[in-house]
């Protein structure tokens, strides 16, 4: 019989995050023992390995930084779409810094990528609340202004991409003022 915190006692849920939470993750941290491995009945540590199994995945998925941070750029875009951005922040930066640092990205230039992304999606369809309060402060319907706004649109995408792999333009002022090396 399964344990009542285990994951075996969560259902189909539980058993597929088990599969998602093997042995050998669990062994990268440094302290962890036999007894707190994911198939050993707990599920909160298995919880604490999520973003170390996310950010494996997307390592693994390419060896190419431009990919992975086209990647992790498409994913923040859809997740500003549909969630407001502080929670939004709270939970991808774990998952999400990790991967930006490894792959050579200062701390820094990642929230400013991160931030710019979850910005725009504030602005898009079909959520974007701050389009619903430029339209509500118009006095207009969303539909009437999503296809002029779509130029607009793209010219956010591509200041996107340049804040992105262009990291000399995100650091220029902090390292002018020399908050930063």
């Amino acid at each position: 019989m399964a344990q009542p915190g285990s994951a075996s006692a969560l259902g189909a849920e539980g058993r597929a995050f088990e599969s998602l939470c093997p042995d050998q993750l669990a062994a990268r941290r440094p302290g962890v023992g036999r007894s707190t491995r994911c198939r050993s009945g707990s599920l909160s540590n298995c919880l604490n390995l999520f973003p170390t199994i996310v950010a494996d995945a997307m390592v693994n998925l390419s060896d190419n930084p431009i990919i992975i941070l086209l990647l992790i750029n498409l994913v923040l875009l859809m997740v500003g779409v549909f969630m407001d951005m502080t929670p939004a922040v709270l939970i991808f930066t774990p998952i999400f810094l990790p991967v930006a640092v490894n792959l050579g990205m200062s701390p820094l230039h990642f929230g400013i990528m991160m931030i710019l992304n979850l910005c725009i999606g504030l602005c898009t369809p079909p959520v974007g609340s701050i389009l619903f309060v430029g339209c509500a402060i118009a006095k207009t319907s969303i539909s009437q202004i999503v296809r002029p706004m779509i130029p607009m649109f793209v010219a956010m995408f591509l200041a996107l991409m340049v804040v992105t792999y262009v990291p000399e333009l995100s650091e220029a002022l902090p390292r002018f003022f020399g908050f930063i090396d």
